[in-house]
């Protein structure tokens, strides 16, 4: 028997109150491309991530960590001769691009779903060995991007992997320095909302994860500061000038 397959587009990008607002608004081809490949480069990010975090684990013995963990895969599809019904453009479409619409492919999942962060929310709410890796993973994803990036709003639910009982994560999103990775990327906000809630536990612990990479808000917040001092440019209102001798 076949995996049965879901296919996702973006038809909103913004929130409204306004229930007309909402019904009216349309995402163009292009708009949804640019966030359905941005989706899937979240995916492909984090199985790299996730494979250097578990090369890690394998170097640490005595250190307890949930083996089975995977994140989902994916591809693209884009519509040709024709848009579909499901696209919401009309067979001659006006959308400026005159490619069909892109559409991120994932295998179904079943409706159990695991929640272990928020957008801009890390706390650790239970302590299972599932959930203390897949927060490490988080820090991991942190120190390893070199402070540059950090994965939010991970979710899962059961799937087979490597023939035994596990989790696929999904619906990745990440906050950035640039707050250029896509849709929910919150920027530095997100990036302290983050530093500020995660809580090495025993997993992080024993990976070393809290020396070698360690989390401290405070340091995060000046190095921003400092970087964004040094391409500041100078104040037109008191140029410097030039000193002769």
């Amino acid at each position: 028997m076949g995996k049965q397959l879901v296919a996702k587009r973006f038809f909103k990008l913004q929130e409204s109150k306004d229930i007309m607002a909402f019904l009216d608004t349309k995402v163009s081809v292009s708009e949804s491309r640019v966030e359905v490949e941005g989706e899937g480069m979240r995916l492909a990010q984090c199985q790299w991530f996730l494979a250097i975090f578990y090369q890690l684990c394998g170097k640490k013995s005595g250190v307890s960590v949930y083996e089975n963990l995977t994140i989902a895969d994916a591809l693209l599809a884009q519509e040709i001769d024709g848009n579909s019904i499901a696209s919401g453009l009309n067979s001659e479409s006006d959308d400026s691009d005159s490619t069909g619409m892109t559409w991120l492919v994932e295998q179904k999942r079943l409706h159990a779903l695991i929640k272990f962060s928020g957008t801009l929310q890390h706390r650790i709410l239970q302590k299972g060995l599932q959930t203390l890796t897949v927060h490490a993973f988080s820090h991991f994803v942190y120190g390893y991007s070199k402070e540059t990036m950090v994965v939010a709003d991970l979710q899962g639910t059961p799937a087979q992997v490597k023939g035994k009982d596990g989790l696929v994560l999904f619906d990745v999103m990440t906050h950035t320095i640039n707050g250029e990775s896509g849709i929910g990327d919150f920027g530095i906000e997100g990036m302290v909302s983050f530093l500020k809630d995660h809580e090495c536990l025993d997993v992080c612990h024993g990976l070393g994860l809290d020396k070698s990479m360690p989390i401290d808000v405070n340091v995060f917040q000046a190095n921003v500061w400092d970087k964004d001092k040094e391409s500041m440019p100078e104040d037109d209102d008191e140029p410097v000038l030039p000193v002769h001798t």
